[in-house]
């Protein structure tokens, strides 16, 4: 997968690369860049991009759900629980639909997991 839109090359006749065309995403790399870098340059702090960094102790509500639907909660910190006001045996195991009330805009959930559906 990567940001590799698009790739074409041309094998000379002792079968190396002769010609090697790369067509990219941009913003995709950018951002893969900034991930790697692992920080987030609009704020300077380390953005969690790994499951274990995900999991290091921070003052920044972090929760951690299944990559697919329903995206059940794996883990939440404490500062997720005093946030949310939910501990983390009320959580675990169960959706972010927990944090729905009545005034939750539908058609903005839908958008944000057809996101995280789609990277």
């Amino acid at each position: 997968n990567g940001t590799a839109k698009k790739m074409n090359s041309a094998i000379d006749k002792s079968h190396r690369i002769a010609k090697l065309e790369i067509i990219h995403d941009t913003f995709a790399m950018w951002q893969q860049l900034q991930r790697g870098n692992r920080v987030d340059k609009s704020t300077n702090r380390p953005v969690p991009n790994t499951l274990d960094s995900a999991l290091e102790p921070s003052k920044e509500a972090r929760i951690v759900t299944t990559a697919t639907r329903p995206f059940r909660i794996e883990h939440v910190n404490g500062a997720w629980t005093k946030l949310c006001g939910y501990e983390a045996d009320e959580s675990i195991g169960k959706t972010l639909s927990i944090l729905q009330g009545p005034d939750t805009e539908k058609d903005q959930v839908q958008h944000i997991v057809r996101d995280a559906e789609h990277g």
